[in-house]
Parts: C-alpha cells; sequence; structure tokens
C-alpha cells in the first residue's frame, strides 16, 4: 500500500456524500455572479432540501408537493394582483393608453 506523507485524512464513502456537487450549470452561475462560495453554498443548501425531501415517504413527498404549489400559486396571485393595482393607477393616471398596433406604430413614428 502506497502511503502518502500529505495526506492525513482520506474521505471515506460517506464523507464525501456531504461534499458539495458542482454542475455545468454551476458554473455558468459562478462565472456570472463572480462569487464561487456563494453558488457553491445556494447549490449545497439546494442539494441538502432535495435529500431531505427524499427521506420523506411518498405519502409525505406528495403532501409536502401540494403545499408548495398552493403556496406558489398563493405568490403568484399577491404578484398579479399587485400588478393589476400598479395599473389600474396607472390608467387613473392617464399614463396608460388604448388602441391598435398600427396606432401604437403611427404614435412612435411621430416626432
Amino acid at each position: 500500500m502506497i502511503k502518502w506523507p500529505f495526506f492525513n485524512y482520506l474521505p471515506t464513502l460517506p464523507h464525501i456524500h456531504y461534499l458539495p456537487t458542482l454542475l455545468p450549470a454551476d458554473f455558468d452561475k459562478i462565472e456570472k455572479t463572480g462569487n464561487h462560495l456563494e453558488s457553491m453554498l445556494k447549490t449545497s443548501a439546494f442539494q441538502q432540501a432535495i435529500e431531505t425531501v427524499e427521506k420523506l415517504s411518498l405519502e409525505e413527498q406528495e403532501i409536502l408537493l401540494d403545499t408548495l404549489l398552493k403556496r406558489f400559486h398563493l405568490q403568484r396571485r399577491e404578484i398579479l394582483l399587485q400588478e393589476i393595482k400598479e395599473i389600474r393607477q396607472e390608467l387613473a393616471e392617464g399614463k396608460v393608453k388604448f388602441g391598435s398596433v398600427d396606432q401604437f406604430l403611427e404614435e412612435l413614428d411621430q416626432p
């Protein structure tokens, strides 16, 4: 057996399991953000969440998925309601105009 003097510790299989895995998409994130540590931590947290969910029974996973979907739809609804409120405000202030595409293009051509 070869002895490596600079390795006091070699990771075993259970320890390797907890090392963050970087996928090609992660490298794109790292290039865009320039923050390798931040990307690794986000990937690691996401991976931990997935692993935690996978430990649940199928019934528990289904309940979790249903709960997450309901929360997602509620958040999306709140965003849409806010956008509608803003559009109504702009309409009341006269910032919104209605018309055809041709009318819009004509308005763009005017100085």
